[in-house]
This record gives structure tokens, sequence and C-alpha cells, in this order.
């Protein structure tokens, strides 16, 4: 995520990235559908807990490599069971 990007573009770029649709994500943070288009379109506030989630829920499914991009969202002891 850069310092000009928000949260919400960021989510979306790392999704696209990740080759994940909108459903898949929704159900690896453990949300509806509807509750992930609104934290893509910046509406409401995705909970940090859902956010940690969904980083490790991708780690975990190969999705994406770890890397600069979860620093800030997982904690250190969950990043280092991905190395």
């Amino acid at each position: 995520m850069t310092s000009k990007q928000s949260f919400s573009e960021w989510l979306v770029e790392l999704r696209l990235r990740a080759n994940l649709t909108q459903q898949q994500c929704a159900k690896m943070s453990l949300a509806g559908l509807r509750t992930w288009k609104h934290w893509e379109a910046g509406t409401r506030s995705m909970p940090l807990a859902a956010v940690e989630l969904w980083c490790l829920a991708v780690l975990a499914g190969g999705h994406l490599a770890i890397g600069d991009w979860c620093i800030l969202w997982v904690r250190p002891e969950f990043r280092a069971l991905f190395r």
C-alpha cells in the first residue's frame, strides 16, 4: 500500500494481483459478498481482524507470496509461518 493509495484501492489491487473474485474474498474473510463490496468501495471500514484473516487466507492458499504487502496487516509470528 502506497502513501497515496487508499485502503480500498489497495484491497482491490491485491485481490486482482491474487487473481481472486469478490465472492472468493468474501468467503475467505468470513463476510458476505455485499460487505466485501462495501469494503472495496470504501463505504465501510474493514475490521483489522478481517484484514488479517483475509491476508492469511491469501498466503495459505498460495495466491500470493509473502512480501511487503502483508507487513502492516499480519502479525510477525503469523508471517513467520509462511517463510
